[in-house]
């Protein structure tokens, strides 16, 4: 099998993603509290880089292989996501372009008829010819040396994506399809679909559903949607940006700033902390103290991230006990949350920008998590205030921040959608320019292979 240059560079997008320090963090940190995942790797560490290993790491690509599946009904887009935050982004495409109709490909379906049957049709061209399998061992066997487990594991789903996603692609209901929609740039379902559409000539469109930190895989889609010119800037710094890119705002109710000076109602202050990805738990929970003691709020409100896969199961053992803390377990949007505080506590997370677009001043406190420093460079563009303790909170200080007339400009270029001066720009803004933006490329002639 010539594994083609779209197939290449999806292995390589992933393979550059997962090496990154903060991924292997995530990984080591799921590990630490997962029995299944440390016993696996105990298991795998011994035999890395033979052929065992490379055998046992090819059963990912075929999981993956069997876990996509093609939509049922007619469309123009083909959508595929893991997770809520992905396929908000995919309502907010319906939504502005109604007029296209947008198909969910299916991650881990129950099998289908059409499942077994395209595992058999495999299964016999495999038989007639299995020296087609050696690139994919080869590319397999490759990063289970260099690169250990969790790259390995990666690339062989994505491997077995894009298998899967251009067999159905290549079949009369797949041939239909006009592009695929992803919104992730380095997820091995999101860039294994990609890259078969591109390797058809079909084309790809990307949607992020929020912002990134330095160091992302090198844009190169057809057409992406950003949110503002920030972000564009982070990919622009990791290499060219291939392809047309739209600014579509933030995700949220666009709401004006509500940081002011407490003539509070009687319930009193309302601050939320909002939790990262990855949390020593201990610390954080110390840090919750401080935050009361500062602060005094009437209520306070912790918010769990919303990935439980990652979540240490211990994580509420510390929690102190306090007659007006409340626990939020994430299962809702982060804004029902957001629109109960009049403040709202960070790390290192992407929630300061929706919390903001939603009109809740937003505060870094150091101690909360253990993601990089200013992972996504808000303090240093001076988007959010910080502190150098929790005990050094001080709620008309952060009142002051906001107040300044230069913070709408900005904000305004993590999301364009937000007023500066004058006139606001219509609420629809991004939904129009998302719209025209699709349309646009779906009637111009199709790319090549």
């Amino acid at each position: 099998m010539d594994l083609g240059w779209s197939l290449v560079r999806a292995a390589r997008v992933v393979a550059f993603k997962d090496r990154q320090p903060f991924r292997q963090a995530m990984f080591a940190y799921l590990a630490g509290h997962r029995r299944t995942v440390s016993a696996v790797l105990a298991a795998y560490a011994p035999i890395q880089g033979t052929s065992l290993s490379t055998l046992a790491i090819s059963g990912y690509g075929l999981l993956a292989w069997l876990g996509l599946d093609a939509p049922d009904e007619d469309a123009e887009l083909w959508s595929v996501a893991a997770y809520r935050n992905e396929e908000r982004q995919f309502e907010f495409v319906r939504r502005a372009a109604p007029q296209l109709r947008v198909a969910a490909m299916r991650l881990r379906p129950r099998p289908t008829r059409r499942t077994l049957r395209a595992a058999a049709l495999a299964g016999v061209a495999i038989a007639r010819r299995p020296g087609r399998l050696a690139p994919l061992w080869r590319t397999v066997q490759r990063h289970d040396r260099r690169d250990g487990f969790l790259v390995a594991c990666r690339v062989a789903s994505t491997l077995g994506y894009y298998l899967r996603a251009r067999s159905e692609l290549e079949s009369d209901h797949g041939r239909r399809v006009q592009a695929v929609l992803v919104s992730s740039d380095s997820n091995p379902y999101a860039v294994g679909v990609a890259a078969a559409a591109r390797a058809l000539g079909r084309r790809v469109v990307y949607i992020t559903h929020g912002h990134l930190p330095e160091g992302p895989p090198t844009l190169d889609v057809d057409l992406a949607f950003l949110d503002g010119p920030a972000l564009l800037r982070v990919y622009e710094r990791a290499g060219p940006v291939r392809g047309k890119v739209v600014f579509k705002g933030a995700e949220g109710e666009l709401r004006p700033m509500r940081a002011r000076r407490p003539t509070l109602s009687p319930r009193g202050l309302v601050v939320g902390v909002f939790a990262s990805i990855l949390v020593d738990w201990r610390s954080f929970w110390a840090r919750v103290v401080e935050i009361e003691a500062a602060l005094k709020p009437a209520r306070l409100i912790v918010r769990l991230h919303p990935n439980t896969v990652i979540r240490d199961p211990a994580a509420l053992h510390g929690k102190p006990t306090l007659d007006h803390l409340s626990i939020s377990s994430g299962e809702t949007i982060l804004t029902d949350d957001a629109a109960a505080c009049d403040l709202v506590i960070a790390g290192n997370s992407s929630c300061h920008l929706t919390v903001l677009r939603f009109g809740v001043p937003s505060v870094y406190v150091p101690g909360l998590d253990t993601v990089p420093h200013d992972f996504y460079r808000f303090l240093q563009d001076g988007l959010i205030p910080s502190v150098t303790s929790a005990t050094k909170l001080d709620y008309d200080g952060i009142v002051d921040f906001y107040a300044s007339p230069q913070w709408p400009g900005r904000f305004a270029e993590y999301d364009p959608a937000y007023p500066i001066a004058g006139s606001p720009p219509p609420a629809d803004v991004g939904e129009r320019a998302v719209r025209s933006a699709l349309l646009d490329l779906l009637a111009a002639p199709e790319p090549r292979p």
